[in-house]
């Protein structure tokens, strides 16, 4: 059960690290700062 636990901490960060990268403005480029 822990390891199941720790596999969906990891994808829980890689999903966060997406929507990061989601947030720069495909306009400007800018990072927004609303993160």
């Amino acid at each position: 059960i822990a390891s199941y636990i720790r596999n969906q901490l990891q994808e829980d960060v890689a999903g966060d690290q997406m929507r990061m990268k989601e947030y720069i403005d495909p306009f400007t480029g800018d990072k927004n700062t609303k993160a």
